[in-house]
């Protein structure tokens, strides 16, 4: 259920539509795709209700999807488990499908989202499952990124809206950190029934064509510098494979793969 809740949210950006959305061939993608651990809508009240057996630290393996070289590039880019702060376990790692849902305050689907060369998605859970993050990572040509950097900004213009399916959604505007070419945050919260109130903090930074979106949601107080500096780990391994010296996005995050 949170996943859904996050996709709807990060609408506004990106947009996803689905496998080789551009499209592009799969010559030179790799074979694999991840999928959720367990189906158990990640929230709260079901923690109890977990297969007694922990989700592995590393998403499990579907050989059946390839990638394209450009979402390949982006799976070298996506914050890895060992990149969060202890106890985080990675839930899946996926190309996003295609979803017209509105996104904050209602907004419709950015509307040059499918420009985007390449999206990867990635969610995580706290191991006490009381605090989850999903990362959106997109690539555009760089003048599109502004837009769509713009665009959020632009999306923010209520207090309160409620979704689709009935949740309420109160948001503001939040301190932007000084991250990458461009960063702007938003205050996130809302109430899941019979689990109670989420807090969380979704921060956007672009560098170059590339965006990342962490969105960050707690049960409780939300630790705001924590979220920072995640965002501020996704946004230096952005930076060093952002396309500013004259490489390609898939060339230089293979060579930032093959030295890590």
């Amino acid at each position: 259920m949170l996943g859904l809740l996050f996709a709807a949210l990060l609408l506004t950006a990106c947009g996803g539509d689905g496998d080789n959305d551009s499209g592009q061939s799969d010559e030179g993608g790799a074979s694999t795709v991840t999928t959720p651990v367990a189906d158990n809508d990640a929230s709260p009240t079901t923690a109890d209700q977990a297969p007694a057996a922990s989700p592995p630290s590393e998403p499990t393996i579907e050989p059946t999807q390839t990638y394209t070289a450009e979402q390949t590039a982006l799976l070298n880019v996506v914050l890895s488990p060992t990149e969060l702060p202890e106890g985080w376990q990675q839930v899946s790692t996926t190309v996003p499908e295609q979803n017209d849902d509105p996104g904050l305050c209602g907004a419709p689907r950015f509307p040059r989202a499918d420009e985007r060369i390449a999206e990867i998605e990635s969610e995580y859970q706290s191991q006490d499952n009381t605090s989850f993050i999903l990362q959106n990572l997109t690539q555009f040509p760089e003048n599109v990124a502004v837009e769509a950097i713009q665009y959020v900004r632009d999306s923010v213009t209520c207090d309160e809206f409620t979704d689709e399916g009935g949740t309420v959604f109160t948001i503001s505007p939040s301190d932007a950190p000084d991250l990458g070419d461009e960063a702007y945050a938003v205050n996130v919260s809302f109430t899941v029934p019979d689990a109670g109130d989420l807090t969380g903090l979704f921060v956007y930074v672009r560098t170059g064509g590339l965006i990342s979106i962490v969105s960050f949601l707690t049960v409780g107080e939300l630790d705001q510098a924590q979220v920072v500096e995640i965002a501020a780990t996704a946004t230096g391994k952005m930076r060093a494979v952002a396309d500013d010296a004259g490489g390609t996005i898939q060339e230089e995050a293979n060579l930032l793969g093959s030295l890590l």
